[in-house]
């Protein structure tokens, strides 16, 4: 993405830490305006506000406890208008509108990242009506799965920051079960339609630029299903439904921390879901003992068995969570969920119980039909037809 950079001088600030505080960030952010304004341009305020936030934090990951002498923001030139209202002339192509950077510090390049994993409750909000989640979310919240869509990228999306937004407010605000293994699918084939149609309203024009101009985008999951309340269990809150194959969730409160505990059965696997919380406790001593403690979660886990009656290989089990946390030890300070499976053998007397319920497969989930009806439908031809536009 190519960037405009504007220094602002922060050399009266006694720290770096003090550009954190609402204040000085406030002045910091009105310095950027006025510069602007001197060039007889201007920009969004929200963009004002992302660009130094992601530039403050930039500077502090870098030089901690240093007194700051300038402070570099970086804007995106796209979003850059004249004070006439006429837009700065930009780039037309995506591959130039996803370039990395223009300039020469590498500071862009960080800058752009920081703003990609700054997840802001105000990006996204959630609904629930009949076992159907909507998250309406903003342009900025889904650029960077927007970005990938359109480069030329054979990795995976990384879906982390979605699926643990939806996570925690399905577990915490609905106590509900999420069945992430859907939820990803959900969220990937709902971006490709999004982009799918605004490839189609562009017609050669800058595909990011149409995106730009939506409001909201809703997406619509049903990969979550309700729980009921049970008693608890070793000081967790327990939340279970009556049926074989209803995942449990184990909730905790105490400390200003919350622990999460799911246990997600399916025909042939479980998928075991723990938050940063229970993580965390398990490296607790691995720095003085080079050991974790994994009883807590391996207790759960052994409840859960027993509930179920599954065969579970608890060994195997304790070895591949061992190592995912082991994994996870360079991000102790965010918040995240860490989800693994384990193979799992039933009872004879149990298999065909167990296909009949099982949440594994995409009939619970959205059919290309109804993903049609939502988004606008697609044909397999040359080029993308649509009967009503979305976008």
């Amino acid at each position: 993405m190519k960037t405009v950079k504007i220094v602002v001088d922060v050399s009266m600030y006694p720290s770096i830490e003090v550009l954190k505080e609402p204040r000085v960030f406030d002045q910091i952010s009105k310095q950027v305006y006025n510069i602007l304004e001197k060039n007889r341009q201007k920009a969004r305020d929200s963009a004002i506000i992302k660009a130094c936030k992601n530039a403050v934090s930039l500077l502090l990951s870098k030089k901690k406890g240093v007194s700051p002498t300038f402070l570099s923001v970086y804007l995106p030139l796209n979003i850059i208008e004249s004070s006439d209202d006429t837009v700065v002339p930009s780039v037309s192509s995506d591959e130039d509108l996803l370039e990395t950077s223009v300039g020469e510090d590498d500071d862009s390049i960080h800058s752009d990242q920081l703003s990609s994993s700054n997840s802001q409750g105000s990006h996204i909000s959630f609904s629930l009506c009949n076992n159907v989640m909507t998250a309406n979310t903003t342009f900025e919240y889904l650029f960077d799965y927007f970005k990938h869509s359109l480069s030329i990228n054979n990795k995976p999306m990384n879906l982390e920051k979605i699926v643990k937004d939806v996570c925690s407010y399905a577990f915490l605000e609905l106590n509900c079960s999420v069945n992430i293994r859907m939820l990803k699918k959900e969220i990937s084939r709902q971006i490709s339609h999004i982009v799918q149609s605004a490839r189609e309203r562009a017609a050669g024009k800058s595909v990011i630029e149409i995106l730009r101009t939506k409001n909201v985008f809703s997406l619509i999951f049903k990969s979550i299903d309700s729980l009921n309340r049970l008693e608890p269990s070793m000081g967790f809150i327990r939340y279970k439904n009556d049926d074989y194959l209803s995942p449990s969730l184990f909730i905790r409160e105490n400390n200003d921390e919350t622990a999460i505990f799911q246990f997600y059965p399916f025909s042939n696997i479980v998928e075991i879901t723990i938050n940063e919380t229970l993580v965390r406790k398990a490296l607790s001593s691995f720095d003085l003992v080079r050991a974790l403690d994994t009883s807590e979660i391996f207790n759960l886990v052994s409840q859960c068995v027993a509930t179920y009656d599954l065969k579970l290989n608890l060994p195997v089990f304790e070895e591949i969570l061992k190592t995912k946390i082991l994994f996870e030890r360079s991000t102790l300070n965010s918040s995240y969920f860490l989800t693994m499976s384990v193979n799992v053998a039933e009872k004879e007397d149990q298999i065909d119980k167990v296909n009949e319920q099982s949440h594994i497969d995409d009939s619970h989930s959205f059919c290309e039909e109804e993903i049609d009806a939502i988004i606008g439908r697609t044909y397999n031809t040359r080029g993308v037809k649509r009967s009503i536009p979305i976008i």
